[in-house]
């Protein structure tokens, strides 16, 4: 409300506003959730084939490459779950 007692003009707006301020940070903390999720299990990857490898190591960096294009092609879009 107004000081003189009237409804305020710009609190729908605002409010309209800071909902969707709220749903892109949503959508933010969910990517970037996304993002680290799929570079934490790309080390564990590494370290995985560091102690107990499962082929030759010379397939290590492209199965690196293809974990890492993935993760940014979904993050990007290109990549539906």
């Amino acid at each position: 409300m107004s000081r003189d007692g009237g409804q305020c003009p710009q609190c729908p707006a605002l409010r309209r506003q800071n909902a969707e301020l709220l749903h892109r940070i949503d959508f933010l903390r969910a990517l970037l959730a996304q993002l680290v999720g799929g570079i934490r299990s790309t080390i564990t990857f590494i370290e995985t084939e560091q102690e107990t490898p499962s082929g030759p190591p010379r397939r290590v960096p492209a199965a690196i490459h293809q974990r890492l294009t993935y993760i940014a092609e979904q993050s990007e879009g290109k990549r539906i779950r």
